[in-house]
């Protein structure tokens, strides 16, 4: 899951304005909480960065690779 529970984020069931009401208040009076979550995202949206992405295709395409090469040196 992308939301974790009070660490980056709420999760609120569906057609229930008066949770979101008191989420937005929370957030509004406590100064450390809306700072807690906001660093959190940011060193979650780190994981989605184009140069995060890139390594992580580099190791897949590298794994697939490596796996087809010791299938063809078996065979």
């Amino acid at each position: 899951d992308i939301v974790e529970e009070g660490r980056n984020g709420f999760l609120l069931p569906p057609k229930e304005p008066h949770l979101i009401a008191e989420r937005a208040l929370y957030l509004m009076e406590s100064d450390e909480a809306r700072a807690r979550i906001s660093d959190n995202n940011r060193l979650d949206a780190k994981r989605y960065e184009w140069g995060a992405i890139a390594q992580k295709f580099e190791g897949i395409y590298g794994d697939i690779k490596g796996s087809s090469a010791s299938v063809s040196q078996v065979i």
